[in-house]
Order: structure tokens, then C-alpha cells, then sequence
């Protein structure tokens, strides 16, 4: 594989590749605090959350809340219209599985994750 050249530059956030554990559109999910990044096939969209409501959701907590505050932002780039290629590289070596719900076709597993 070639060198990238921002490769020294390491980055902390991890992209996780879409095996239909997600909706068609997402290509790329990453975690940061406090949110979520979407990247799409010609846009991407951040996802802001309350941390105190994220906690609220774990039950071992003691309490649980019905709804999470949440800001979501979609940006579409400028010509995004071109249909820039998202190119995956630097694979960390490990993978996730999402076996969630009883439904087999929406499970994912071996979902490769990159830097």
C-alpha cells in the first residue's frame, strides 16, 4: 500500500466501514466526544449529544430518560456533485461485529476499521 502523504499526522478518531449494519447512504462512521460523524456518498453529517443523556441510557446508572438531546448538521460540499471517491487505508488490524436485533440480514460482522 503506498504511503498516504498526511500520514504523519495520527489521528485518534477511528472510521468504521458500513456492512449494512447502517442505513445505505453512511459509507463511514466515526466516535469523537460528545458525537458521531457520518461520511456519505457525497455529503457528511455531524451528530452533537447531551453527554449527561448518553450517560442516562446505561441502566446500570440508576435512572433512564425517554428522549436524548441531540444536534444534528449535514454539510454538502461545493461540487460535492463530482463524485469524489472515499478511499479507505491504514486498517487497524482489528474489526468490530453488530449482531443487534433478531433480524440476520442487518447483521455485520468482521467491519473493518480505519485511521
Amino acid at each position: 500500500m503506498a504511503e498516504h502523504p498526511h500520514r504523519e499526522f495520527p489521528s485518534n478518531v477511528k472510521f468504521v466501514e458500513n456492512k449494512n449494519q447502517w442505513d445505505d447512504f453512511i459509507k463511514y462512521e466515526a466516535e469523537f466526544r460528545g458525537g458521531k460523524l457520518f461520511l456519505e456518498e457525497n455529503m457528511f453529517t455531524y451528530v452533537f449529544y447531551h453527554p449527561d443523556d448518553i450517560q442516562s441510557l446505561h441502566p446500570h446508572e440508576g435512572k433512564q430518560i425517554e428522549n436524548v438531546r441531540l444536534h444534528a448538521v449535514k454539510i454538502n460540499p461545493v461540487n460535492a456533485n463530482l463524485h469524489p471517491v472515499l478511499t479507505s487505508y491504514d486498517t487497524d488490524g482489528y474489526f468490530n461485529n453488530y449482531f443487534i436485533g433478531k433480524d440476520p440480514s442487518k447483521w455485520a460482522s468482521d467491519v473493518k476499521i480505519f485511521s
